[in-house]
């Protein structure tokens, strides 16, 4: 589905960076014309096969980002998982509207269960704490800044404390491990 550039445009927040999109779309275009680069966009259902892993998608944009007057950026992002013969990572992005999530666990269920999860929008969004830990995963990282997992006016710092107290490993930019192994 072709992201709706004119509709960012007439609803893009002050800290979203709209140049910085027109300058990804053209350089793509420059390598796609000098035969550099094939660009191929990922769509829900997609699924790529990387060695013995997989990469499955599992939600994109949607019309109805636009239609629910969602963060468009934000709401946007891919979600993906990346799964190997014994492990898995599901990853949220940005993701960040509770709605759409239940949605999408209506439509995939346990198909997203994940060993290891990315906490969508660094874990300060409208998902519940108990919608991850639905998901059965191992260890959780919120890839967010001290003060947002810290920060009492925050999300996060309650979602990790709720994962933790339901023994669940948490993860954040200051701890370790700064790698994640999907065997």
């Amino acid at each position: 589905m072709e992201f709706p550039l004119e509709v960012y445009e007439q609803i893009a927040r002050d800290v979203d960076d709209i140049d910085t999109y027109y300058t990804f779309l053209d350089t793509t275009q420059t390598l796609e014309d000098k035969n550099i680069l094939s660009v191929e966009y990922l769509h829900e259902g997609d699924t790529l096969h990387l060695g013995d892993s997989q990469l499955k998608v599992y939600s994109e944009y949607t019309p109805e980002i636009i239609e629910r007057n969602l963060d468009l950026p934000n709401s946007s992002s891919l979600i993906f998982k990346i799964s190997g013969k014994k492990q898995s990572m599901l990853f949220f992005a940005d993701f960040e509207d509770a709605e759409l999530a239940d949605k999408l666990y209506e439509k995939y269920g346990h198909e997203l269960d994940a060993t290891y999860i990315q906490l969508g929008h660094r874990g300060n969004n409208a998902l519940a704490p108990s919608y991850y830990l639905n998901l059965h995963p191992s260890a959780v990282y919120a890839d967010a800044p001290y003060f947002l997992y810290t920060g009492e006016q925050y999300k996060c710092k309650n979602t990790l404390a709720y994962l933790k107290d339901h023994d669940v490993a948490c993860y954040t930019f200051h701890g370790a491990p700064h790698r994640v192994y999907v065997r």
